[in-house]
């Protein structure tokens, strides 16, 4: 504990006299502070030291010095006052009555030698110092006539406040798990204080004085609230057993003084058991059943993640003692041969479990498993792709000779990029078409698609290579089917990923490197006109235009280069009148693009 002892000085004061009742006495007060029983008072305040905030304050005394000798006896009361306040605009009419602090308590003194006189304001202060707003004290006197004080401007009797205070390192506060752990030896944490250098744990029966302690750590050496009571050799609890334990800081201050104890109480979890699919096995299904035991269930959460520990599937917490699930198959996207990782957390019925560093309040078990196709299950034939003629999509067409399967799922270059019930995009009994309109132009895509029956997926389609190229740039709006083509020599130089650069000298290199960082999505703005694609005119392509400037939230899609991402498209312009437009007129287009969240399908483990 470090005390610290200070004079203050008066930054403002003034006094009010119902002899004068408008009238503003600050400048006389500087020179002599008055008071009188119910007719004169007088208000200082004194600036503070700026560590007081938080501290314990041991004293605080508020001292006068009479401009005379006085006969008799007297009583001066100090009073804490509301504001802010204006010291300099205060007078007896709009000060002497509602200006109280809420909850002031009148402080009493008196004289304290032939001119001294003294207040004890030391329960004030700690108040302040506590966090109540400070804004200065009144003065009363007890005496029918007017007694006179120094004021500020005395060299020597000024008003001062001398405070006497201590501040301490704080002792832990809300210290966790305080409850029911399901480990032997928790970690216990806090928010500790910037400065600290060590720290002490002790632990004891629950209930127990601490006199003599089952436990003590020692001296912990660490700038965290944090113990480790594995580390810091604690023997533990069996399971069933409770135990308290307290802990300390010791900062720039000192030790702190003990935290209030915590009650830690074992109850072990039940057993986590998983069936399917079967750890580091196979599974025909692409999105299994997933099955496990556990005793006492109230929750659980599923995620599946890939090879690089990203989340494709996430359950969220789910309240149910169900002990199977089924992911939603068309929710995530893999590689119809890629090995995934099921992560199962689950919940048991104990009340009061308290979450920790390595006892996060429930149970979780990983396993691994590979997507592995079957011959078992019909594939499909007569697969082909090619590029539309009439729109900016490849169209991807098969046969299936047994007819509708539960699912069909469509890769390319490896990676899933659609799956949908085997009643859509039917044609025929037995034939099947589908419009990619995702495709990345101007470079080589391979397609396969594989059948998914009960849940078992065929093998894949023999593969078909295809490649859109595109010269200009499309927007394309899939929800109504609208779409138009710009071209021009500069259609898409405005548009960038949002690099930045900066410069680095490394100390293997002779001169400074700049580093190129990409900041968001594509987005910019787009200016060119519009022009024929394929077999579809211009002129078909305005009516186009109109609907995606009258939908400007709707998702689009821009192609363009080798992109293909989602955007949204605004400040469309213009949209010309039906008797406006001529076959032979160039229609000049200008809109800003903005890239959208999309899911990722770079998911790892394509197919070979």
């Amino acid at each position: 504990m470090a005390v610290t002892k200070v004079t203050c000085k008066v930054t403002a004061s003034t006094r009010i006299s119902s002899t004068k009742p408008t009238s503003a006495l600050s400048a006389a007060a500087q020179s002599q502070l008055a008071v009188k029983s119910g007719q004169a008072h007088s208000f200082v305040q004194f600036g503070l030291p700026r560590d007081l905030g938080g501290s314990v304050v041991l004293s605080a005394k508020l001292q006068l010095w009479a401009t005379g000798v006085w006969g008799g006896t007297r009583t001066l009361t100090a009073q804490r006052i509301s504001g802010p306040r204006t010291y300099s605009k205060m007078t007896w009419k709009n000060s002497v009555s509602n200006i109280l602090a809420a909850g002031s308590t009148a402080r009493t003194g008196g004289p304290a030698g032939a001119r001294a006189h003294e207040i004890d304001l030391t329960d004030d202060f700690q108040l302040i110092a506590s966090g109540a707003k400070y804004y200065g004290h009144r003065i009363l006197g007890s005496e029918d006539v007017a007694r006179f004080f120094y004021g500020r401007t005395n060299a020597t009797q000024y008003p001062r406040l001398i405070l006497e205070y201590a501040r301490e390192t704080p002792a832990p506060a809300q210290v966790s798990p305080d409850g029911v752990v399901g480990v032997a030896k928790p970690t216990f944490t806090w928010a500790a204080s910037s400065d600290i250098t060590k720290v002490q744990a002790q632990a004891d029966v629950v209930g127990g004085s601490f006199a003599a302690p089952s436990w003590d750590s020692g001296d912990l050496v660490t700038n965290l609230g944090n113990v480790n009571t594995n580390a810091a050799g604690w023997s533990g609890l069996a399971d069933g057993g409770s135990a308290d334990l307290r802990f300390r800081q010791y900062g720039s201050l000192g030790w702190s003084l003990w935290s209030l104890p915590v009650t830690v109480t074992r109850e072990d979890y039940p057993v986590l058991t998983t069936t399917l699919p079967t750890p580091g096995g196979t599974s025909n299904d692409p999105t299994p059943q997933h099955d496990w035991t556990f005793a006492g269930q109230t929750q659980f959460q599923l995620q599946i993640r890939d090879a690089s520990n990203r989340v494709l599937y996430d359950s969220g917490v789910v309240a149910s003692d169900d002990d199977s699930w089924t992911p939603v198959a068309s929710s995530f996207k893999v590689s119809s041969k890629a090995t995934l990782t099921s992560v199962l957390r689950v919940w048991d019925d104990v009340d009061g479990r308290v979450a920790s560093p390595g006892d996060p309040g429930y149970v979780e078990r990983r396993w691994s498993w590979t997507i592995t196709p079957t011959a078992a299950t019909t594939g499909v034939t007569g697969f082909s792709a090619q590029v539309s003629a009439e729109r900016p999509v490849v169209r991807l067409s098969w046969s299936r000779a047994t007819g509708a399967a539960d699912e069909f799922v469509v890769y390319r270059n490896g990676l899933q990029v659609a799956r949908f019930d085997g009643g859509e995009h039917q044609v025929s009994s037995t034939t099947w078409r589908f419009e990619d309109w995702s495709v990345e132009p101007n470079r080589e895509s391979v397609y396969k698609v594989h059948a998914v029956v009960a849940g078992k997926m065929s093998l894949a389609s023999s593969a078909v290579s295809v490649q859109f190229d595109l010269n200009g740039l499309v927007i394309y709006e899939p929800l109504s089917g609208a779409w138009f083509n710009v071209a021009g020599p500069s259609a898409g130089d405005n548009l960038s990923k949002g690099e930045a650069s900066v410069m680095y000298r490394s100390p293997f290199a002779q001169a400074p490197i700049k580093r190129v960082m990409s900041l968001g999505g594509l987005g910019g703005n787009v200016s060119g006109f519009l022009h024929p694609y394929g077999d579809r005119p211009v002129l078909e392509q305005l009516a186009d235009v109109a609907t995606v400037r009258a939908n400007p939230t709707r998702e689009c899609r821009l192609i363009w280069g080798f992109e293909n991402v989602p955007v949204t498209v605004s400040m469309l312009s213009p949209v010309l009148s039906s008797d406006a437009v001529r076959p032979s007129m160039m229609h000049k287009v200008d809109f800003t693009v903005d890239q959208v969240d999309e899911f990722d399908t770079d998911v790892t483990g394509a197919e070979d």
